[in-house]
C-alpha cells in the first residue's frame, strides 16, 4: 500500500499530489518537467513536503500534523537512480554490499548470495563498474537496492539511458522483483509503452499536479497528447487470463473481457496478462472479414466518431467491444463504410506490444 498527499515549493515550481493505491506497482507518468522526480525524492526523505503525509505499507514517512519526518536511512527504500550511480572505485560485489548498512527486521532481508542469484549477476562479481553494459549496471544497481531489505522500491527512469535489448531485459527483471519480492514499486518514467509492460496503476502529472490517476487499463483510454508528449498515439491496455498455448501455431489465448485474443506463445509466461493496442492498428469492416491474416477480430457498437488533433483526413472511432476499443482510420473510409455511432462494427487487430 502506497498513500501519498503532499504540498512542496522550489522556486516558481509548485507541486500539490494526492494518491492512495491498496496494491501493485505505481508509474508516475508524465512530461518532462511534471515532478515526478520531486515526487520521488520526497516519497525517499532527500526533500521535505512543506505539508501532507506519506505512508507506505502502514509506516508514516512524513505527516506535517503530527511532526514525523522520518530520515532517509529508517524509511527503509531502495532507490534506482536512471545512470545507476555506482561507485567506480568498488567492485560489483561490494557495490551491492553497500546497500546492507542496518538491521532490517527478521524476516524481511534476503541475503547476499540470493540477491546476486535472484537478479544474476554472479558471473561479474568481481569486476569494476567502467567494464559493464548498461543493463549490468542496472542490475547491480537493483541487487544493491533489494539487499538493503527494502519497504518499498523508488525507481526514476531506470531505463532511460538503455538501448532496446538491454530495456527489455531490466523490463523483465523488474516484473520478476515486482511479483516475487511483493513490496510497494513506484517507477518514474514518460514512455508509456515502458511501463504497460511493468505498472498496474498510473499518476500522470502535469505542472506538478494530478491529471489523472487510476488502473492503468482505465488511464491509458484517457490518455492525450498533451500529458503524454508528442510521439504517443491513442491506444488501449487490455488485461486477461492466458488460457491455452499451441506449439504448433506459436500462439497463446489470452482471455479478455472482450473475447480471446491471440498473441505469440513466446510473448506469455504467466497467467495473467496484458495487451497493448494502438488505435494505428486497428481496421474496421461492416461486415465480419472472413478471408484475413490478422487473427483477431472482435464486434460491437460504435460509440462515438470524432476529428483527431493531428489531421483533418483521419477520424477516431471508438468501439464497445467489451472493452473500449479506438481505430484511427482515414475520414474517407469512415463516409465510405458509412460508420456511424450505434452501428454494429468488426475491428481487427494485430496485438503486437504486451507486457513481459
Amino acid at each position: 500500500m502506497i498513500s501519498v498527499s503532499v504540498q512542496h515549493t522550489v522556486s516558481a515550481f509548485d507541486l500539490a499530489v494526492s494518491f492512495d493505491f491498496e496494491h501493485g506497482a505505481t508509474a508516475l507518468f508524465g512530461r518532462s518537467g511534471s515532478g515526478k522526480t520531486t515526487l520521488v525524492d520526497l516519497i525517499a526523505g532527500l526533500k521535505t513536503p512543506e505539508n501532507g503525509e506519506i505512508n507506505v505499507d502502514g509506516c508514516i514517512y512524513f505527516s506535517s500534523d503530527t511532526g514525523i519526518n522520518l530520515p532517509t536511512e529508517q524509511r527503509r527504500v531502495g532507490y534506482v537512480f536512471q545512470d545507476s550511480k555506482l561507485f567506480p572505485h568498488l567492485t560489483v560485489a561490494k557495490n551491492i554490499s553497500y546497500g546492507c548498512k542496518s538491521d532490517p527486521p527478521d524476516g524481511a532481508k534476503m541475503s547476499f548470495s540470493e540477491v546476486v542469484d535472484f537478479l544474476d549477476v554472479r558471473s561479474f562479481l568481481d569486476r569494476a563498474p567502467n567494464t559493464l553494459s548498461g543493463g549490468e549496471k542496472q542490475r547491480v544497481a537493483m541487487a544493491r537496492a533489494l539487499l538493503s531489505a527494502p519497504r518499498c522500491l523508488l525507481m526514476d527512469e531506470p531505463l532511460a539511458s538503455l538501448g532496446g535489448g538491454h530495456k527489455q531485459e531490466i523490463l523483465s527483471l523488474l516484473t520478476k522483483v515486482k511479483r516475487e519480492i511483493g513490496i510497494p514499486l513506484v517507477y518514474v518514467s514518460h514512455n508509456i509503452e515502458e511501463i504497460l509492460q511493468l505498472i498496474d496503476n498510473v499518476v500522470v502529472l502535469s505542472h506538478g499536479r494530478v491529471l489523472t490517476k487510476g488502473t492503468i487499463e482505465d488511464v491509458v483510454c484517457n490518455l492525450d497528447k498533451s500529458a503524454a508528449g508528442e510521439a504517443f498515439q491513442r491506444s488501449v491496455a487490455w488485461s486477461g487470463r492466458v488460457t491455452s498455448h499451441d506449439r504448433e501455431t506459436g500462439l497463446a489465448c489470452l482471455e479478455t473481457k472482450a473475447g480471446p485474443v491471440l498473441v505469440p506463445a513466446d510473448s506469455v509466461t504467466e497467467q495473467q496478462r496484458r495487451v497493448f493496442i494502438p488505435a494505428r492498428n486497428v481496421s474496421l469492416s461492416i461486415t465480419d472479414p472472413k478471408d484475413t491474416s490478422i487473427l483477431n477480430i472482435v464486434s460491437g457498437p460504435v460509440v462515438r466518431v470524432d476529428s483527431t488533433p493531428d489531421s483533418a483526413s483521419i477520424v477516431e472511432v471508438e468501439i464497445d467491444a467489451g472493452l473500449p476499443l479506438y481505430a484511427h482510420i482515414t475520414r474517407f473510409s469512415a463516409e465510405k463504410l458509412g460508420i456511424q455511432p450505434g452501428m454494429n462494427i468488426f475491428a481487427s487487430f494485430k496485438a503486437v506490444t504486451f507486457d513481459d
